[in-house]
């Protein structure tokens, strides 16, 4: 009722849909335990196994629930993001403070290890942005799939709150994101704004170098908020199905666009 382009017994069989999950478990679980012991954090591979059992729960079950659903898909999202610093950055960092590193040939001075760290935040900054953009599409599409949810005995968000309470909660969490930005907006106009004479080993510094940092990523930034004022307001004239569908896409847009800057 809700997907018309469901491919299981119209392209593919049940059977060999099945086939295809299980080989692809598999192979994605192999490369996560593998790259865990790779970088001697064995304990990580636990997150995949955490993402298999969410993703088959769900299908099974969590889908049809008040936000339980919604929010476990956007915690997967965001992990997707997490897992580059955890991965990447955690084990160079903790490999430097404990005086272990897996890449013996790699020493970073404690000033880099510090910009790691910064680098990391910045992630999980991402991560945050993520998150809160997965969450209200994921809600946007409980709009757009009422027909075949109810059909279901689904308990979702806007089954049981109705369409103008489930938008407040939209609007609301929209409103957060773009005080979110507007952090990094704060963040890259104090860092413009400050002015100082410096002069070390014969050069003169009188701005401070930071990344994110320039015209072109203050309009960019800037632009992420104007096409989420733009998302609220559409959010609050939907009325149809396909409206929803138009809307849960420009969720993916603008979701798109903050982690490509």
């Amino acid at each position: 009722i809700n997907n018309k382009r469901n491919i299981i017994n119209k392209g593919i069989t049940i059977r060999t849909a099945k086939i295809y999950y299980i080989l692809l478990n598999i192979t994605g679980l192999s490369l996560a335990v593998f790259l865990s012991f790779k970088i001697n954090f064995p304990l990580f591979s636990l997150i995949f196994v955490y993402c298999i059992i969410t993703l088959w729960l769900y299908s099974k079950h969590m889908k049809k629930t008040f936000l339980i659903g919604n929010l476990q898909i956007s915690l997967l999202s965001a992990l997707t993001m997490i897992n580059v610093g955890l991965f990447d950055l955690l084990p160079i960092i903790q490999g430097e403070i404990t005086g272990y590193n897996h890449n013996n040939h790699i020493h970073i001075q404690p000033i880099h290890i510090d910009h790691l760290k910064l680098f990391f935040n910045i992630i999980l900054i991402y991560a945050l942005f993520g998150f809160l953009l997965s969450l209200i599409r994921e809600i946007i599409k409980d709009m757009e799939d009422i027909q075949g949810d109810k059909y279901g005995n689904s308990r979702t968000v806007v089954i049981l709150w109705g369409y103008k309470k489930t938008k407040g909660l939209v609007v609301t969490i929209s409103l957060f994101v773009i005080c979110l930005v507007a952090g990094i907006q704060y963040l890259q106009y104090s860092i413009i704004a400050t002015e100082f004479s410096l002069l070390y080993q014969g050069m003169e510094y009188k701005n401070i170098d930071f990344w994110g940092i320039n015209n072109i990523s203050i309009i960019y930034v800037f632009s992420i908020q104007v096409f989420l004022l733009i998302f609220i307001y559409k959010t609050l004239k939907s009325r149809t199905k396909e409206q929803f569908r138009k809307l849960s896409l420009f969720a993916k847009i603008i979701m798109l666009l903050g982690i490509l800057s």
